[in-house]
């Protein structure tokens, strides 16, 4: 059956009405107001018809509505279209809720959304700091062992070449014993061997420390960049929070007034 949602003036000499299922085969629209029919009418869509008064639109006293029918050709069979203006106010005040309603569902539905990314992005970002401040303490403890070693691989090779220096001047004694050039002998191997491990542990502790040092740098990269991610996860936390308070409120009845758009009601002239 058709239905008016809204009657309007179009302009002087006509009236234009919007509702549903105005396209009906057979029938022919007519149209009233203050009871003096249209010249014509003019169904566009089914949502759509303009009546015509090639006079003017009627004038009236009193508040009236329009009257929008069907009627069949050589028939009594006449099709009228209900309107109350209350009704369609109140069917467009009802549409218009549901959609504000729905749309604060969907932003509500967004901002749960925002707030369950910030929280994984919160646990993240800790996670990411605990794991650098472990990764600088491994660091740290590697850099403090690396200088030990290097420290103990200078004492060694220290001593290995006053070990050496003693034996070959003991083995260039004119006047040594048979004994003590053997002992010299024997010292100076012993220490030109002891000199090549205290070298080479001297590399290998200078290699750690380099190391440990690059792994430092990384390390405090790594934390600083953690708690920069972990600042920006507060805020976008704290900033969900906001938002979905306020989403909330607005809900909830914060925010009860509503424009709405009235679908026309009675016309007066």
């Amino acid at each position: 059956m058709p239905e008016i949602t809204a009657v309007s003036i179009k302009d002087a000499g006509s009236i234009e009405f919007t509702g549903t299922s105005f396209q009906i085969s057979g029938y022919t629209a007519n149209a009233t107001f203050g009871g003096v029919y249209a010249d014509s009418v003019t169904v566009s869509s089914d949502t759509s018809a303009v009546a015509t008064w090639t006079k003017g639109v009627p004038v009236v006293k009193e508040a009236t509505a329009p009257v929008l029918f069907f009627s069949k050709k050589d028939a009594f069979t006449v099709v009228p279209v209900t309107y109350d203006p209350a009704a369609a106010k109140a069917k467009a005040d009802k549409e218009a809720a549901d959609a504000a309603l729905a749309k604060a569902k969907t932003e509500q539905d967004a901002a749960n959304t925002a707030t369950t990314k910030a929280k994984a992005d919160q646990d993240a970002a800790t996670a990411a700091e605990i794991k650098a401040k472990g990764e600088l303490a491994t660091a740290d403890a590697a850099a403090a062992k690396a200088k030990t070693d290097l420290e103990a691989a200078d004492a060694a090779a220290a001593k290995a070449k006053t070990d050496q220096d003693a034996a070959t001047a003991l083995a260039a004694k004119t006047d040594a014993t048979d004994d003590e050039k053997a002992k010299a002998a024997t010292d100076k191997t012993a220490a030109d061997a002891a000199l090549v491990t205290a070298n080479a542990d001297k590399e290998s502790a200078i290699a750690a420390a380099a190391k440990a040092k690059t792994d430092q740098e990384t390390a405090t990269a790594a934390e600083t960049k953690a708690k920069s991610d972990l600042a920006d996860a507060n805020a976008a936390a704290a900033k969900a929070k906001t938002d979905g308070e306020a989403l909330a409120t607005s809900a909830t009845g914060g925010s009860r007034r509503r424009l709405g758009l009235t679908p026309g009601g009675n016309i007066r002239q």
